[in-house]
């Protein structure tokens, strides 16, 4: 069968053929086979879920009721050395910027530093919150 993998940051549509019986772990080495992405950098999301190589670790494709033609998101996560880490930043208008922060950073620190590059003021933005496994990144704390 066939899945479509759309990576979230650029948009670019991937089509890998797999079996029913793949798991997580199996498209994922696919996707880095053929791509290049390394594992342990793919969160997969699939029906507002993300698949967890620790929780669906048995768990095939058709367990978890992927079937012929469906389509997961793929989120890259970048490694954090030392506290730091680079984020990607899609903003309303439809632009995308790479920024590199600090653990300790807050939304208001990087609306700062997106501020210094397109020349929106930090107040005038608006928020979408970011979630991941049931929990959303606070105002207050990066």
């Amino acid at each position: 069968m066939k899945i479509h993998v759309v990576e979230t940051l650029t948009g670019r549509a991937m089509n890998l053929a797999v079996t029913s019986s793949d798991t997580v772990n199996n498209v994922k080495a696919k996707i880095h086979e053929w791509h290049g992405f390394p594992k342990d950098q793919q969160c997969l999301i699939f029906a507002n879920r993300q698949l967890d190589d620790d929780d669906d670790e048995g768990k095939t494709l058709a367990d978890l009721n992927i079937r012929n033609d469906t389509t997961l998101l793929l989120v890259l996560r970048s490694r954090c050395p030392r506290g730091r880490t680079n984020i990607y930043v899609k903003t309303l208008p439809g632009k995308f910027y790479n920024l590199e922060v600090d653990s300790a950073d807050t939304i208001y620190n990087v609306k700062e530093k997106i501020w210094s590059m397109d020349g929106i003021p930090p107040d005038l933005r608006k928020e979408i919150p970011v979630c991941s496994r049931g929990s959303c990144i606070p105002e207050q704390k990066f």
